[in-house]
């Protein structure tokens, strides 16, 4: 019906809690509708702001979203698989980051990169600049969150596209005299921390890494994009349909499979990096 803009407010359950009852409102006095639920993500200012909203409607029925709450192999998962005959797509990647796994340290420094990235004005000036002048384009730093599973891919993916740039303005700032750096500035503690985010641009190993998680993570969307395509056009109930079905489920299963055993295999070469 609308979307709000709320990039420039506070992510409070009194603001979203006020953003529901102006919604409900509009609903019934332009639209001549009733509200029946009301979804939203399970996040702790979510769940503040249903409890609230629950108190002064009653009546309307509160939920958490579905997709962010079940696994896709956990019981519930398989029961209403077998009850509805209909795959249901995960949004939470929590699990899959959870993993002990070497790889998985270079993902929590591309996260810890990105979050640098964004809360550093100088730093995004000087990457758009070198953006500018090189690709005569500017493309913005994404940020990740677990509850969105394709939001790694593409911050991992857009993070890839710039390296060169962030690489560019990283050198640039290690050729300039202490008092005229542009990047390694402020007190012994943030000066630290910049220069550790210098050194994790510039090591090759961190982007190699990096490449391989975008390639895990991309097998894991084309596959969850199966099921999504084949779950917004439902075939009829069938005895049929309901086998195609599970041979879909399996199928994006083994495609997600098969890409990382191959994975594996071509870069069982590069152990020693």
């Amino acid at each position: 019906m609308r979307v709000h803009d709320a990039s420039t407010e506070r992510k409070t359950a009194d603001n979203l809690l006020a953003l529901l009852e102006d919604v409900v409102k509009e609903i019934e006095d332009k639209w001549g509708s009733y509200v029946v639920a009301v979804v939203t993500d399970a996040s702790g200012e979510c769940r503040k702001a249903k409890r609230e909203f629950l108190k002064k409607y009653p009546w309307i029925v509160v939920l958490d979203c579905f997709s962010h709450q079940v696994s896709p192999f956990s019981q519930a998962y398989i029961c209403i698989n077998l009850i509805f005959n209909c795959p249901q797509v995960n949004l939470v990647v929590g699990d899959y980051f959870g993993v002990d796994s070497d790889i998985l340290k270079y993902t929590d420094q591309a996260t810890e990169l990105i979050t640098w990235l964004r809360s550093k004005t100088i730093v995004l000036g000087l990457l758009n600049q070198n953006q500018r002048e090189t690709q005569g384009r500017v493309l913005t730093i994404l940020r990740a969150m677990l509850t969105r599973w394709t939001s790694h891919l593409r911050a991992y993916e857009r993070l890839n596209i710039v390296r060169p740039n962030l690489v560019s303005i990283a050198w640039a700032d290690e050729g300039r005299s202490p008092a005229d750096k542009l990047i390694v500035t402020g007190d012994a503690k943030a000066k630290a921390k910049s220069q550790s985010m210098i050194d994790l641009i510039k090591d090759n190993l961190f982007w190699f890494s990096l490449t391989r998680q975008v390639s895990l993570l991309g097998a894991n969307h084309y596959s969850n994009t199966m099921n999504t395509n084949f779950q917004s056009h439902p075939p009829s109930p069938s005895p049929r349909n309901s086998s195609q079905c599970y041979s879909i489920v399996l199928l994006s299963i083994g495609y997600r499979s098969s890409h990382i055993w191959t994975l594996d295999r071509n870069l069982s070469d590069y152990d020693g990096c």
